[in-house]
């Protein structure tokens, strides 16, 4: 079974925690990988090599890095459970305080060097519902992901022409919006909350 099979680095993408990806690195997936998955060696692989090549987009592409909306209350969200959204659940155990610390300060650090363009959004004004994942990948498609209550994912790709360019124009704008956070301030914000921690 492939691991998210043919998943290539979005340009956009709103849901409810900040887009952690890029911060799960291989030596934390393997401190936090299910025993019941160590078997699979070839999944945790390939799993690492795709994070590094998403690593490697995002340095070649800083002129259009991922455009990343999110939730004040998924980045509590995020420190409270351990889980990154994206993935499932049933993959790895909830990650380490101190990690969850140290993956959302890499976050702040790859949206000061161009890696993640990240804005907080304003919930009194537009909120993100917590099961769902929303990626614009190129021009060509758009993936609405649903978090099931049992840890699993359902992926559904869109490739009709009009639905992507709806959803690629309303998102791609929105960063001029009243109704998010300058990168700044989603940093200043984020550091806000790890101080307070320690």
């Amino acid at each position: 079974m492939k691991f998210y099979q043919n998943q290539h680095p979005c340009d956009v993408s709103c849901q409810l925690q900040p887009c952690l990806a890029y911060a799960l690195s291989g030596e934390l997936l393997h401190q936090v990988v299910l025993p019941s998955m160590l078997g699979q060696q070839d999944i945790i692989e390939e799993f690492i090599e795709m994070m590094g090549s998403w690593g490697e987009y995002a340095v070649r592409n800083k002129a259009s890095a991922n455009i990343n909306y999110f939730l004040a209350s998924g980045v509590d969200d995020f420190l409270k459970t351990g889980r990154v959204v994206e993935f499932p659940s049933g993959f790895y155990s909830p990650i380490p305080v101190p990690m969850r610390c140290r993956m959302l300060e890499l976050f702040c650090e790859q949206m000061e060097k161009g890696m993640i363009d990240g804005h907080l959004i304003n919930e009194m004004e537009f909120t993100i519902d917590s099961s769902l994942v929303i990626q614009i990948c190129g021009k060509d498609a758009v993936h609405f992901i649903y978090c099931q209550p049992d840890g699993s994912q359902v992926i559904m790709r869109v490739t009709e022409n009009s639905i992507v360019e709806a959803f690629r124009g309303f998102l791609m704008g929105l960063k001029d919006s009243d109704n998010v956070c300058t990168k700044e301030e989603t940093i200043a914000f984020i550091r806000k909350k790890l101080e307070n921690i320690s």
